[in-house]
């Protein structure tokens, strides 16, 4: 009967357990796909739209299935400015064959962006600017201006020809903008006959009280969804608990007695075989349950602390930029000071992006479907560039580099900004943490199976405590985070780039290495 009763007890359990996960799982990826679909579908973009590139280029127009994109409008001109189709042909009386031209390409790095003032009889002028943006810099110029009077002409600037009109619908199209509800992008191809084509793509502009309609909605669709997982685990639990109820009555009641602090002789035979090696063990878990609770709560004080810091790296830029913003709306700005709040707004607005930047990048490579850019390089060519791009600025700094790659060429599959990335995080640590007149190494070991790279430098070194955690998220030394240099995001980032690249890093031990502070990154050559 023991026997019986142990087999029915994980079968019962077994069987409750995958029913349970799978209706939980099932009703989650369920809600999910569909609260993401939703979302998705609201706020379509042009980059969605060209998955049909290749009915563009066969100039199928109309198999292009436009009812999968909520609420957009497609158009295509040929080069002398004719429309040759449209899913609205009010696009065509709305926009002429000349406007085209102020639209911005989507894949262009060069854009317009409109500023409107008034001028001293509270009139509305406007000032175009043509910017461009370097990918690889990552900085914005502007390369010309128009200023535009009252009256819609061009007044002054270098992108227009002076005295032209520019009309307010031209200025609307420059900012992207076609009507109050939809926004405008083009898109320049070749079809494969070689004639040359402009895809104009309308989509509907993100508001406030249209995105706040549709969040609405999702949580609506959750709380219903919620409700009905609570229900489902209910019904499992109230399954559940009346084919266990017997088996778990002398091991409920035992565990009544010792919260009173007394103990109760459990006869073992009555119970399933599973629940022997528990009674035995008992007494050993309510030692361990205080020591446990104690580290939990170590741990969310932890977490808390870290939400507190990132918060509070969000918080004080965004503080000043608000306040600064909020001074130049009150007129309370000095003329002589204005250069100075429009750049200290600037660069609190660079620092935050570059953090929101550094979050994004983070939770985007722990996503499951992250793929890199790999091409298949001279690794050691590849090291020596971007040693040698980088050799300015660890100079400027009073810093040293010796650097030790070997001349034989040795080819490696990466994605090649990732690695900069990788090579930035661990050098910009090198110089951000220590002292000038400091020397950094780079040395590159080609092996049978792998290549490995040290990299470290003989500065102060890290702290033993900051060892243990060195590679996991939102960990820092509180140099690092009071004087604003970082969230702790680094090398966890740089663990994960050499993870995806199916290599390791570590930190090697002091007493192993003969430098202070040495990674040691491990790439397979297969």
């Amino acid at each position: 009967m023991k026997t019986k009763k142990s087999k029915s007890f994980v079968k019962i359990c077994l069987v409750q357990f995958t029913l349970c996960s799978f209706l939980l799982l099932s009703m989650f990826v369920l809600a999910n796909s569909i609260s993401t679909k939703q979302l998705e579908n609201s706020f379509p973009v042009l980059e969605d739209f060209l998955i049909y590139e290749d009915f563009l280029k066969e100039e199928k127009y109309d198999l292009i299935p436009i009812e999968q994109f909520s609420d957009c409008e497609f158009a295509i001109v040929n080069q002398k400015g004719f429309y040759l189709f449209a899913t609205d042909w009010d696009i065509e009386k709305n926009i002429s064959s000349e406007q085209v031209g102020y639209i911005s390409d989507y894949y262009s790095n060069e854009y317009y962006y409109v500023l409107n003032k008034r001028n001293k009889n509270n009139e509305v002028t406007s000032v175009i600017f043509l910017n461009s943006y370097d990918e690889e810099l990552e900085t914005e110029m502007i390369k010309g201006y128009a200023e535009v009077d009252e009256n819609n002409v061009v007044v002054k600037g270098d992108i227009f020809p002076i005295n032209e009109s520019i009309s307010e619908q031209d200025i609307h199209l420059l900012n992207g903008i076609y009507n109050d509800t939809h926004g405008i992008e083009k898109y320049d191809f070749v079809t494969q006959s070689g004639k040359k084509r402009t895809l104009l793509f309308l989509s509907p502009m993100i508001s406030t009280t249209y995105y706040s309609t549709l969040l609405s909605e999702t949580q609506t669709f959750w709380i219903i969804a919620i409700s009905i997982l609570i229900l489902v685990i209910a019904l499992e639990v109230y399954f559940f608990n009346r084919s266990l109820k017997k088996p778990f009555a002398a091991l409920s009641l035992a565990i009544k007695t010792y919260q009173k602090g007394e103990y109760l002789e459990i006869e073992q035979e009555k119970l399933p075989e599973e629940f022997k090696q528990i009674v035995e063990n008992f007494n050993l878990v309510l030692q361990k349950l205080n020591t446990s609770e104690k580290e939990k709560t170590e741990v969310y004080l932890e977490r808390q602390k870290i939400i507190a810091n990132v918060s509070h790296d969000l918080k004080t830029p965004l503080t000043v930029i608000s306040g600064y913003t909020k001074a130049f709306l009150d007129g309370v700005v000095p003329s002589n000071k204005r250069e100075k709040y429009y750049q200290t707004i600037y660069q609190k607005a660079l620092y935050t992006s570059d953090l929101v930047d550094t979050l994004f990048e983070f939770t985007q490579m722990e996503h499951p479907e992250y793929k890199l850019q790999l091409e298949n390089v001279d690794f050691g060519e590849f090291c020596k560039e971007y040693l040698a791009n980088k050799y300015h600025e660890i100079h400027f700094k009073n810093f040293y580099l010796e650097v030790q790659i070997p001349e034989d060429k040795i080819f490696l599959k990466i994605d090649q900004k990732l690695i900069k990335r990788l090579f930035e995080n661990l050098i910009n640590n090198s110089l951000n943490h220590n002292s000038e007149g400091i020397t950094i190494y780079f040395e590159m070991q080609i092996k049978k199976e792998e290549v490995l790279l040290h990299i470290g430098d003989n500065g102060k070194g890290i702290s033993d405590e900051l060892r243990k955690s060195i590679f996991m998220p939102f960990v820092t030394s509180n140099e690092a985070r009071t004087s604003g240099k970082g969230v702790g995001l680094g090398m966890s980032i740089s663990k994960k780039i050499v993870l995806l690249h199916h290599g390791s890093i570590k930190l090697a031990q002091k007493n192993k290495s003969k430098y202070t502070t040495e990674f040691i990154i491990s790439f397979p050559r297969k």
